[in-house]
């Protein structure tokens, strides 16, 4: 076998070991009530650190479709749908207005 395949099956193998970890860590350890009120806000936290950036450089059109996804994510409790929805705005009003 090439060198590229044992790299990639090590790689897997990492990050699998890197998320099985923490669901190992939790099943021995169980965190105090601040942790665990920290741990349910880390999803959202680390979601918007990756998204924020992008929105603030994407101009109205960004804006706009993140206010949709807000809304809709609010409205409908379900992130997956107003991601779907607010990216396609996106895509949308990008391809009519530029």
């Amino acid at each position: 076998m090439n060198d590229i395949f044992w790299l990639t099956i090590g790689m897997a193998a990492v990050t699998y070991l890197g998320r099985i970890s923490g669901y190992w860590f939790i099943l021995f350890f169980k965190p105090k009530e601040k942790m665990q009120a920290f741990l349910r806000l880390v999803p959202g936290t680390l979601f918007m650190a990756m998204i924020a950036p992008q929105l603030f450089n994407s101009g109205w059109i960004g804006w706009l479709s993140g206010a949709i996804i807000f809304i809709l994510a609010k409205k409908t409790n379900n992130m997956f749908i107003a991601l779907i929805v607010g990216t396609a705005i996106f895509v949308g009003l990008q391809a009519v207005i530029v």
